[in-house]
């Protein structure tokens, strides 16, 4: 009997190799793919044995220099590679310059498939950015970070609020992530402030430049948690609120990966990606202050167990067995 022989791996140069994104990513791959990274570092090391070469964010390659992006793209397709490009932003996080502009429109004319994870996303990249008319384009939804919070799946509500110094008997909101330019925290900060409820607590995660109201129910911190306390955190806190910016330049956040894979009620804005990844299981908002405030001032407990309720039953649909699938599904006529 001859036995069929089976496909090796499809090898892949990958970036965010690092970051929960690639982590999720390539345990779904299993042998599937053999996968290397691809960090500033050593992005311009040989290219030999490589099928695919994958990025996320093309400034952790080359910074906002397009010479240095163009370089990089022009010896990628001079080795005969298919670039893929799983787009999260239309520009890097921490620059808005025209070089930055011009970075990311080299990617777009570079890359052979572009991964975007809502139809909103897409419509608003292809809108903005001079794709190649034969790139492929590629919709699929962000798996969450469910993973992450399986360290304090056993943890109570009292412990997690005991290891954080927090109080017992509020209804907790927090805004999480790192600061952004179109995450407007400030906005979340104001509506706060408006309300006069004693049974509401805030927990900010700040960059320094907001004006910080003098309430006490306000907890600030400037910093990364590590990855357990971050976790029980979200143990501890009823709603995360998405304050994005409804016209900026994030296409994507992390932030809903945590509310979905931690169970979190979702308090969030009317940016689009906010809009389809969530639909009904947000509590919504129009993005201004004076309306948040007047959500704050209203919200029940009963609301936010909905919405808590709600945002679980995503899970399924944000697994990353189904995306590891249907990347391999486009990367394998790329090869």
């Amino acid at each position: 009997m001859v036995r069929p022989r089976r496909r090796r791996p499809v090898r892949v140069r990958f970036q965010p190799f690092d970051h929960p994104y690639g982590h999720e990513l390539i345990a779904a791959f299993g042998d599937r793919a053999q996968v290397t990274p691809l960090r500033r570092a050593d992005a311009d090391v040989g290219l030999d044995d490589v099928d695919i070469f994958h990025l996320g964010w093309p400034e952790y390659l080359t910074g906002s220099d397009p010479d240095a992006a163009g370089a990089l793209a022009e010896k990628v397709r001079g080795a005969g590679l298919p670039i893929v490009w799983s787009q999260h932003n239309l520009l890097p996080h921490h620059d808005r310059s025209p070089a930055a502009m011009a970075m990311y429109a080299v990617w777009a004319q570079a890359a052979d498939v572009v991964v975007h994870h809502s139809r909103w996303g897409e419509a608003v990249a292809r809108g903005r950015l001079p794709y190649r008319t034969a790139a492929h384009h590629v919709v699929h939804r962000l798996g969450s970070w469910e993973s992450r919070y399986r360290a304090v799946a056993t943890l109570t509500r009292a412990e997690a609020e005991s290891r954080l110094g927090w109080r017992s008997g509020r209804l907790r909101l927090a805004v999480i992530g790192a600061p952004r330019a179109d995450k407007h925290v400030q906005t979340v900060l104001d509506a706060f402030a408006a309300t006069d409820r004693d049974d509401l607590e805030l927990s900010v995660r700040v960059g320094g430049d907001e004006s910080i109201p003098d309430d006490p129910r306000i907890n600030t911190e400037t910093g990364r948690r590590d990855e357990f306390e971050f976790a029980a955190k979200l143990k501890a806190v009823d709603a995360v609120i998405l304050p994005f910016d409804v016209d900026g330049s994030m296409l994507t956040t992390g932030i809903a990966a945590d509310a979905i894979g931690a169970g979190t009620a979702v308090i969030a804005s009317t940016w689009g990606y906010n809009v389809e990844t969530f639909g009904d299981a947000a509590i919504r908002y129009d993005g201004t202050a004076a309306d948040l405030a007047q959500c704050l001032a209203s919200i029940t407990a009963q609301q936010l167990e909905r919405s808590r309720r709600a945002v679980i039953g995503l899970r399924s649909a944000h697994g990353w067995a189904p995306f590891a699938d249907r990347l391999l599904e486009v990367y394998a006529p790329q090869r």
